[in-house]
């Protein structure tokens, strides 16, 4: 069993410089799935170096490659975040980085904003890290954290995208007309489908169709995989 401060471990490299590496070497290989060290020969990184496993640690925690058998494999979130559509990236982007544990549970613990102290009260009450190696990995994971945070606030990640319920009636083929009022929030039903947005609120209503439009551009892509 790995211990709390494995699980609490974080990138070394921030998301935007991982995802210029990553985009580097798709350029120079045109392939999502890649030889480890073909991919340390395209970025002029020494295969065995720790600048290169750093790298590779750090895509890997956030969710944006899979590592085996000496290759990597860029993942649908690696996809679209280096070369889907700007409503994509972005999106792909939040989800990689709360794909990091640490900062998912920052984030949803201290916001955005979070301090070094905040970070060192975590790192020692949750990953009991100790009192003589935390002040270093506390200060380095929010300097990441603090550059990564800002694709959370612009965008929303697929696990907090407005949630979807069955609807108490039978399935139908009309769409309900959204309804709304000053107090109640925005609903739209099709057949089994419920959505619901907070009234009132255009920042939470483009969120969600943000949301709605990366979904819907996974799926496309999926079915046209198939259908090659």
């Amino acid at each position: 069993m790995p211990r709390k401060s494995e699980i609490y471990s974080y990138p070394t490299y921030d998301i935007d410089l991982a995802l210029n590496k990553l985009q580097e070497a798709y350029d120079t290989i045109k392939n999502d799935e890649m030889k480890r060290e073909v991919v340390a020969d395209a970025l002029n990184m020494a295969y065995r170096g720790g600048a290169f496993a750093g790298l590779m640690s750090s895509l890997e925690k956030y969710g944006l490659i899979e590592t085996g058998w000496g290759t990597i494999t860029i993942t649908e979130t690696g996809k679209l975040a280096i070369y889907g559509l700007e409503s994509e990236k972005e999106i792909a982007k939040s989800e990689a980085v709360l794909n990091v544990l640490l900062f998912n549970e920052i984030y949803q613990k201290y916001g955005t904003d979070a301090t070094v102290d905040q970070f060192r009260a975590f790192l020692r009450q949750e990953a009991n890290m100790d009192v003589t190696k935390v002040g270093d990995r506390a200060e380095q994971a929010c300097k990441i954290y603090k550059k990564a945070s800002n694709y959370i606030q612009s965008t929303i990640p697929l696990e907090q995208a407005p949630k979807v319920e069955p609807a108490s009636s039978g399935r139908g083929e009309n769409i309900v007309p959204p309804t709304v009022t000053s107090t109640q929030p925005l609903k739209i039903q099709y057949g089994d489908v419920f959505i619901q947005v907070p009234p009132n609120d255009l920042k939470a209503i483009a969120l969600a169709k943000q949301a709605l439009e990366f979904m819907e551009s996974v799926v496309r892509k999926q079915q046209e995989q198939e259908e090659t």
